[in-house]
């Protein structure tokens, strides 16, 4: 058996989906509980200063995402395939942006009023949510997906605490049949057991008010996994996407806008992987009528045989596992989730830099996105680049490449320069991705190459 560390604060929060887990599937682990005035000490010392991280023999992971779906795959609570895995890992990003409106009630941006936050969670995006939620469930047997208990169900289940400490009620009250799903979670023994002997019940409020214990300081040890540096056989890739013309091919569907943005890493997969597709783009101006076909608000959505997804991530990673674009392993899966997760959250500091609650903070958004975040988060990945060969995992070409390549032009759009100019690694990474001959034709063909700006200026 691995051995498991799992550091977090003293409470509950997105670390206790992974505990729930844990449990779930018999695993003793080490609970390390970290004081909120530790904190500063433990940040510098955390892959890209954030908690929950779980160490597995040594080797640290820091995405709670993709970390559950990796544990969800261990004990048998994963999807009995791909389209079922897409199912799972799309309503899991879902519950994920639910759970971002509490947190950003508890720490409104730029100084909002919480009070008006707070109102407009409760009176909005809870009814929102809880409602779609509540149907999913009611049309799946009492689950999210599929008619039986999977890793989205628990992630759903182990954030209530949290959410109704932040509410201030009971957030299921007026929702019996997910009230039903989580009293099933509850009830299974190993959580159940876990439920009545777990050191702190501690709320968040009360957490971050300082009225709870410390328990102890994070130590993050181990030398980590040795990396598979084989370099990419490409006529293996090349010849899988060739033979692929002789299967029955499913029909796809891809709506987005007129513009790169991210609805672009799914082109570039969808034409790696050799797939017709109807490319269907909206102009700015036909957005109050798509919006409320879509399925929560959203675009990319990719239909597959008529069938709707909406999270680009959970797309991307189901077209990677069609075309071989995913690991050899459920470890070098979760490696490869996890710098995508987390490409995804230095895009969206590009996003909050260009849409700012207030008009009049963009210009101090983007002077901090250029001086701050932008050389956070660079280097970072080139070092891991360099380090594996030319690639962000394996020293192969993985889907996470794919989604990094795929946003350059729309990041560079934004900030009206080339983002990579000082990493060489980063750069000659985008020109082989580039390279690619499906990819290398598309980028020759596709129908527009208009940047963000642009777009939404109505060039």
């Amino acid at each position: 058996m691995p051995h498991y560390k799992l550091s977090y604060f003293g409470t509950v929060g997105i670390g206790e989906s992974i505990r729930f887990l844990l449990k779930y599937g018999g695993q003793d682990f080490e609970d390390i509980r970290n004081g909120i005035e530790e904190w500063p000490k433990i940040k510098p010392t955390t892959p890209y200063g954030v908690l929950p991280v779980l160490e597995i023999d040594g080797e640290v992971h820091h995405q709670s995402l993709a970390i559950c779906r990796y544990l969800g795959r261990e004990f048998n609570l994963a999807g009995k395939d791909s389209l079922e895995n897409l199912r799972i890992d799309t309503m899991a990003d879902t519950i994920n942006d639910y759970r971002l409106v509490f947190t950003q009630t508890i720490w409104p941006p730029n100084g909002e009023d919480k009070s008006k936050k707070l109102e407009s969670l409760i009176n909005e995006h809870i009814p929102y949510y809880l409602t779609k939620f509540a149907e999913q469930v009611k049309k799946n047997g009492g689950y999210f997906v599929g008619g039986k208990v999977t890793w989205v169900d628990v992630y759903f289940a182990s954030l209530k605490p949290y959410l109704d400490f932040v509410a201030g009620f009971d957030t299921l009250k007026d929702y019996p049949i997910l009230k039903e799903l989580t009293e099933k979670i509850y009830a299974i023994p190993n959580i159940k057991k876990w439920i009545e002997e777990r050191p702190t019940r501690c709320s968040l409020r009360e957490y971050l008010a300082g009225l709870c214990a410390t328990i102890t300081m994070l130590i993050i040890t181990g030398n980590g996994f040795k990396y598979d540096l084989q370099p990419i056989n490409s006529n293996i890739r090349y010849s899988f996407v060739e033979h692929r013309e002789e299967e029955k091919m499913p029909h796809y569907k891809l709506r987005y806008f007129a513009t790169t943005g991210i609805g672009e890493s799914i082109r570039f997969l969808l034409k790696y992987g050799g797939q017709d597709f109807e490319d269907v783009r909206y102009d700015l101006h036909d957005w109050p009528k798509i919006k409320p076909t879509t399925p929560y608000g959203v675009l990319p959505v990719l239909e597959i045989d008529g069938e709707v997804h909406h999270q680009s991530l959970a797309i991307c990673r189901y077209l990677a596992k069609e075309f071989k674009l995913t690991g050899k392993d459920s470890l070098e899966d979760l490696r490869i989730d996890t710098i995508a997760d987390t490409i995804n959250d230095y895009r969206i500091v590009f996003i909050r830099a260009m849409f700012p609650p207030d008009a009049a903070d963009r210009a101090q958004k983007m002077e901090s996105l250029v001086s701050e975040h932008m050389p956070y988060y660079l280097p970072k990945f080139e070092e891991q680049v360099k380090k594996n060969g030319g690639y962000f995992v394996g020293g192969k070409v993985t889907w996470a490449d794919f989604y990094f390549v795929a946003l350059k032009s729309y990041l560079d759009s934004i900030v009206e320069f080339d983002t990579l100019k000082d990493y060489p690694a980063l750069k000659e990474l985008t020109e082989k991705v580039y390279a690619i001959p499906s990819i290398k034709k598309w980028l020759s063909e596709r129908p527009t190459g208009c940047c963000v700006k642009d777009f939404f200026a109505g060039k």
